[in-house]
C-alpha cells in the first residue's frame, strides 16, 4: 500500500486518524488524501456533536444508532479510498467537499 492510499484510509480512524492524515499530507498536498480527509472530518464532527447532544440524554439506543451510522459511513469511505476512488460518501460527502474546500 502506498503512502497516498494509506493517508486517505487512516483519515477515517477518528480524531487521531485525521491528525495523522494531515501530517502525512503536510509536505506534498495530495488531492486524493485531502478529498478523503474532508469527508472523514465531517463524519467525525457530526459524531462528536451527536455524542455531545446524547451526553445529556444518556440514551443507549441513540448511542447505538450514532455509532452504527458512523461505522457504516467510515467503512464506505475506507472502501472508496482503498479502491482509489474519489466518490462522495452518501448524504454528507458533497457537503464535506463544499464546506471544507480550503482544508
Amino acid at each position: 500500500m502506498n503512502k497516498i492510499k494509506f493517508g486517505a484510509i487512516v483519515s477515517y480512524f477518528g480524531v487521531i486518524g485525521i491528525i495523522f492524515s494531515k501530517a502525512i499530507n503536510s509536505e506534498e498536498q495530495n488531492e486524493f488524501i485531502n478529498f478523503h480527509f474532508r469527508q472523514a472530518l465531517l463524519i467525525t464532527l457530526i459524531i462528536l456533536g451527536l455524542n455531545f447532544f446524547n451526553y445529556g440524554l444518556d440514551n443507549g439506543i441513540f448511542r447505538t444508532i450514532i455509532w452504527s451510522i458512523s461505522i457504516f459511513l467510515k467503512c464506505i469511505g475506507i472502501f472508496y479510498a482503498y479502491n482509489n476512488q474519489q466518490k462522495n460518501i452518501p448524504l454528507i460527502g458533497e457537503y464535506a467537499q463544499k464546506w471544507f474546500k480550503k482544508l
